[in-house]
């Protein structure tokens, strides 16, 4: 009798050798190309977006999705609802359909096609005309299904608006997709540029989605007399049968008889041919959606106008591409509108990075969709500060004395030994400060040769501009912002219930037809290091807007300070640190010089013990020894030049040149500006790197002392290698 071990044992063996045997993956069977394709990224539909939403679908507004809102004419419900034969496979030829497309458009249904959306016809032209490896032309930004089209059928995309015709000559593609009105940003192609490409030896598939909504006529009719060119449209749009799925192309008799034998049988339901043929056979009713549609973008573009962080631009189509300004996040904006029941496209990609496209909806779906915008509008996000060295510290797993920090633009050399003796022998800390911070006041009078009663002081000089801010502006009020530059005027904008605009190229234009209360100068700016001269800023001055000329590193500069301007002028407030010139960030010591006429309103509106003790008497010390501050000053100018000269040697940066104590780098050769700095942070150097549209890509290095640029210079050689 055998043994159970004996009967296991064979088992165990047959699951081995079968194991051995096993035959190749699944994937394995896939054809190379596609094993790498990414999906293309639909928009959901109501369903899902109400389960992931938690919201019902009608409490949900689609402007994600250019679809039209209206829905169809009335004759589709009927018609569907008198479906007779819906168990027979559809009409392979899509006869009815095509004839009332020929009724319709005037072409002869022999040139026409249907098929299942415009996006079956697209992919059944690239199986019908190119060959794996061959080459088509995509001008972006427009719609992605030419690219993932082309990937699925193994063709190279050949991204060139503004050379097609040197790239046609060299390059020699198969077909060019052009889109008018192109999606998204509802630009149109005129007749004069198609005849023009349609003269090129390449053939030319020309997308009218969108036509409806634009002053154009199809050129369906061209067909018969370029063997080059294929229209393209939808019954989406036009008919809001997005869901049904009704494409139609003209084709020229040379390309079409390839089609037929190509595309799949029965690719138009019957579900759909009957409603597109009952959506044709009330044009009153298109023509009235259409209006509305219309009607609505021009006031949702005049709205959109309003919203200081978008630049909407002109639109040909049903919907609207926006520039996200103002150092906004596109995807941000779409995820906290989404929230509110508010969907709408944001993108990612290279050409349009920073951009959303709004879909004309219903002046209902206008109303909440502006809603939304304004909320988000005033809402706040934290400002994000520089981290102590404690923090950092713990983070880094590093002493204090082992960070080197040149991420804030501190003055690494620290206060004049005076400082510290006062601190020292601090008399009565349990009282508190004077309220008119007179010691300092006068001090700082001697100093700037300015009289003290045009002189506050702050607990630093961001105390001063949310101070200004509180005084001067009203809830929904504008400033005008110079981007870049620093970020705090944005922050303590948002935080006052005021609007921003970002314009610095046309300062004068803005301030007549937008009437910003005030504007934030920089000089020099942080963080470009640019300066203002006096020429540029006199013209500023004479603007009916209060101007804020922030000279926090003016030390490090050729420039005089305007402190004294303000005894001239009205409209102009300066301000000024200690945080830089006397290595005092960590007191919290600022001030400013203002006219008479607005200094007395921010006495009354300053919160009375905002200078401590400790930080007027460390500021009155650091004055007692200009010796000291002068030549720290130019111990940093000194090695400012210093490191410009050794950052010009390291090939992934372009360093600017710099009036202020830190210089401002581009970071090129496709080297990323967060990981240099989550780099040299594992070395204990700390810089400042940007995310935000402006400087995206951008690094800012401050000065230090020698050992900390050769310590500096250590890590980004160590990077480059």
């Amino acid at each position: 009798m055998a043994s159970a071990a004996s009967v296991e044992e064979p088992a165990a063996a047959a699951a081995a050798a079968a194991e051995t045997k096993r035959g190749p993956s699944g994937a394995s069977f896939i054809r190379e190309h596609l094993r790498s394709l990414a999906p293309y990224q639909p928009i959901l539909p109501f369903e899902v977006l109400s389960a992931r939403l938690g919201r019902k679908p009608e409490d949900i507004i689609k402007l994600d999705a250019n679809e039209n809102p209206y829905g169809p004419p009335p004759e589709v419900a009927k018609a569907l609802g008198n479906l007779k034969f819906p168990y027979v496979y559809p009409d392979p030829e899509s006869r009815q359909l095509r004839a009332a497309l020929a009724e319709d458009s005037g072409l002869e249904s022999e040139y026409i096609l249907a098929g299942c959306g415009a996006d079956e016809l697209i992919d059944l032209i690239m199986r019908c005309v190119l060959e794996p490896g061959d080459k088509i032309v995509d001008c972006p930004p427009t719609f992605t299904m030419y690219e993932f089209d082309a990937s699925v059928n193994g063709a190279l995309v050949i991204k060139d608006v503004a050379q097609i015709v040197k790239v046609v000559e060299q390059e020699k593609p198969k077909c060019i997709f052009l889109t008018s009105p192109n999606n998204p940003d509802g630009s149109i192609i005129n007749d004069e540029d198609l005849l023009k490409i349609l003269d090129l030896p390449i053939l030319v598939v020309l997308d009218e989605a969108y036509i409806e909504f634009s002053s154009l006529q199809t050129r369906m009719s061209w067909v018969k007399k370029h063997d080059n060119l294929i229209v393209l449209r939808t019954f989406s749009k036009r008919a809001g049968l997005a869901g049904l799925r009704v494409g139609y192309g003209a084709f020229p008799l040379s390309i079409i008889e390839y089609l037929w034998r190509a595309k799949q049988p029965y690719n138009v339901s019957v579900a759909a041919e009957v409603s597109a043929c009952a959506a044709l056979q009330n044009p009153t009713y298109l023509e009235e959606v259409k209006n509305l549609l219309l009607q609505e973008r021009d006031r949702l573009y005049d709205l959109l106008k309003e919203i200081p962080f978008l630049k909407p631009f002109p639109s040909h189509s049903n919907f609207i591409l926006c520039e996200v300004t103002s150092g906004k996040d596109a995807k941000k904006i779409k995820e906290d509108l989404a929230k509110m029941g508010v969907m709408i496209r944001h993108y990612d990609k290279k050409e349009l990075k920073g951009y959303i496209r709004i879909s004309v909806g219903k002046p209902e779906h206008t109303d909440a969709l502006m809603k939304g915008l304004k909320a988000l509008q005033l809402s706040l996000a934290p400002y994000q500060p520089i981290l102590p060295f404690e923090v950092l510290s713990a983070r880094l797993g590093r002493k204090p004395e082992d960070i080197i920090k040149l991420d804030a633009n501190e003055n690494p050399y620290g206060p004049p030994p005076e400082v510290a003796k006062a601190l020292g022998n601090l008399k009565f800390p349990y009282v508190y400060p004077d309220p008119e911070s007179r010691q300092l006041r006068a001090a700082l009078a001697e100093d700037s040769g300015l009289e003290s009663e045009y002189i506050l002081a702050g607990c630093g000089a961001d105390e001063l501009i949310d101070l200004i801010m509180r005084c001067v502006l009203e809830p929904g009020d504008k400033i005008v912002d110079c981007p870049p530059t620093f970020t705090m005027y944005e922050f303590d904008a948002s935080v006052n219930g005021a609007l921003v605009i970002k314009d610095v190229a046309q300062i004068v234009k803005v301030v007549e037809q937008e009437k910003p209360k005030c504007i934030f100068l920089t000089s020099p700016n942080n963080p470009d290091g640019s300066i203002i001269n006096d020429e540029d800023l006199l013209k500023i001055l004479d603007l009916p807007i209060l101007v804020v000329l922030d000279e926090a590193y003016i030390e490090f500069s050729s420039l005089q300070t305007r402190m004294s301007w303000v005894k001239k002028h009205d409209n102009l407030i300066v301000l000024r640190t200690f945080s830089k010139r006397a290595g005092l960030a960590g007191l919290r010591v600022g001030y400013g010089a203002f006219p008479l006429s607005i200094i007395e309103y921010l006495w009354r509106a300053k919160q009375p013990y905002n200078v401590s003790v400790a930080a007027e008497v460390s500021a009155c010390a650091a004055l007692q020894n200009p010796t000291y501050l002068e030549e720290v000053k130019n111990l940093l100018l000194q090695e400012r030049d210093r490191l410009y000269d050794l950052l010009k040697e390291i090939p992934f940066l372009k360093p600017f040149p710099s009036h202020s104590n830190f210089i401002l780098c581009e970071v090129t050769s496709g080297k990323d500006a967060k990981k240099i700095k989550e780099d040299l942070a594992k070395m204990g150097v700390m810089i400042r790197h940007y995310d935000k549209k402006e400087l995206k890509g951008y690094i800012r290095i401050s000065v230090g002392k020698p050992e900390h640029t050769d310590a500096l210079m250590k890590g980004l050689k160590a990077l480059q290698l």
